[in-house]
């Protein structure tokens, strides 16, 4: 059996974020017909100040902060945002935007998981991996 090291981890924790992170912009996307350019093109709508954005201008954040490995790939705590919003720390937006998208009580639920302990291990970013993948293959369709 092949041991873990910390490399493994390093790479696996970059390949989650971007898979996963890629997911969540495909979840916030909504694509629409521009019938001048004859082609489809994918939008996001900011959540925090709700304008519309060209998905390869939308990025994600994270209302827990992305160091809280247990909260790092919850697909409540992030969301897809414009760059504005993503370079302001106004956590009083956030929970407005998590509360009005997903109900009253997840941004309190997000506080209070933020304290739960992860261990990261290979089998664990796997996991992530594989699922966001299957994820994104739905919402790409």
């Amino acid at each position: 059996m092949k041991t873990e090291t910390p490399q493994d981890i390093t790479h696996l924790k970059k390949l989650a974020d971007k898979t996963f992170e890629r997911y969540i912009k495909y979840r916030d996307s909504t694509k629409f017909i521009n019938s001048i350019a004859d082609r489809e093109e994918r939008w996001c709508q900011c959540l925090i100040c709700t304008e519309w954005i060209p998905f390869s201008q939308a990025t994600v954040k994270h209302f827990v902060k992305k160091s809280n490995l247990s909260l790092r790939w919850d697909e409540f705590n992030v969301n897809a945002v414009c760059e504005d919003c993503a370079s302001i720390d106004n956590q009083q937006a956030h929970f407005k935007a998590i509360s009005d998208k997903y109900g009253d009580d997840i941004a309190k639920e997000l506080k209070q998981l933020s304290t739960r302990p992860m261990k990261l291990t290979v089998d664990v970013l796997n996991k992530i991996i594989r699922d966001s993948e299957q994820d994104l293959k739905e919402y790409r369709n």
